[in-house]
């Protein structure tokens, strides 16, 4: 019962994410949050209450995993709806962002399911795209710039910013043995997993995290800061996200706090966002996004 109300829960929440990425759906949504009241306060109950289930139906109402979850919420809601009512600028949207990215990225939030897919799939995180995507774009005044098309320059964009990351990260990556060659994967799964993986990768990660280090954060420090500041310190911002991740490989071991992760992560942040400025697209960054960790998930991690 717990695995399949997990199963239904991610399922529901990747179908919002894919229905909001579109923007005439967000557009929407949007309008309805500006205009009323009930939908100002119903949108995040909602996806908060989705997100509560797994924890209600595993441990009841009086525990601190729901506490943590509802921070997680409420934080950034209390500092938005403050913005809008005593007219703080884009600080605030940053104030907000940084509120959800780092307990997300150091893992203080709650509300991972095990399911079919994998174990530790995020929730929580899911709801919080819907959240960036909908309640946060309308009371921050922001446009992520999300649309399911891409153009030939959107894809000519893509493929050299892979290219270059790869050519800028691999060699080092490979000399301090930080990445080693593992081709492990295409022993342990069909040739069919890899469309599956690609999919689940961009909605579960790329989306949710381009939506919030590009399309809140980086735009945030770039009103303040200029282009190159503001992609720079949106990189470094995502590159301290990874500095609790912990590599182990073969040849070499990585732990806390991991300052080469942080280091490849901010380069690849910096490429991520580039393209997001370039192409005033969600969507292209976050392809961008997904293609660097398949690649790096099938041919290089352990």
């Amino acid at each position: 019962m717990e695995k399949f109300l997990d199963v239904s829960v991610m399922l529901l929440l990747m179908v919002g994410i894919l229905l909001m990425v579109a923007k005439r759906h967000r557009e929407r949504i949007i309008r309805n949050i500006k205009d009323s009241t009930a939908w100002g306060f119903g949108v995040p109950a909602t996806i908060f209450a989705i997100c509560a289930l797994p924890i209600v139906l595993r441990h009841g109402f009086g525990n601190i995993k729901l506490l943590l979850l509802a921070l997680f919420f409420a934080v950034p809601t209390v500092i938005l709806l403050l913005k809008r009512i005593l007219c703080w600028g884009d600080w605030a949207n940053l104030s907000a962002a940084l509120c959800i990215f780092f307990p997300e990225a150091y893992r203080w939030v709650p509300a991972w399911a095990d399911t079919p897919f994998g174990k530790g799939i995020p929730i929580a995180y899911l709801g919080m795209s819907i959240y960036i995507l909908t309640f946060f774009s309308a009371m921050g005044d922001i446009e992520v710039h999300s649309s399911w098309k891409l153009s030939k320059e959107d894809g000519g964009s893509i493929l050299k910013m892979i290219v270059m990351l790869f050519v800028g990260i691999v060699p080092i990556g490979l000399g301090i043995h930080f990445l080693v060659p593992n081709m492990h994967w295409f022993h342990a799964h069909r040739p069919w997993h890899m469309p599956i993986m690609f999919i689940l990768i961009f909605v579960l990660t790329a989306i949710h995290e381009e939506v919030l280090c590009r399309g809140i954060i980086q735009k945030a420090l770039l009103k303040k800061l200029g282009v190159r500041t503001g992609i720079a310190l949106a990189g470094v911002i995502f590159g301290i996200g990874h500095i609790t991740r912990i590599a182990t490989n073969s040849a070499a071991q990585f732990g806390y706090p991991n300052w080469w992760y942080v280091l490849f992560a901010t380069i690849a942040g910096a490429g991520y966002g580039y393209v997001y400025y370039l192409r005033k697209s969600l969507i292209a960054s976050a392809t961008t996004h997904t293609a660097v960790d398949f690649i790096w998930g099938i041919f290089f991690r352990n």
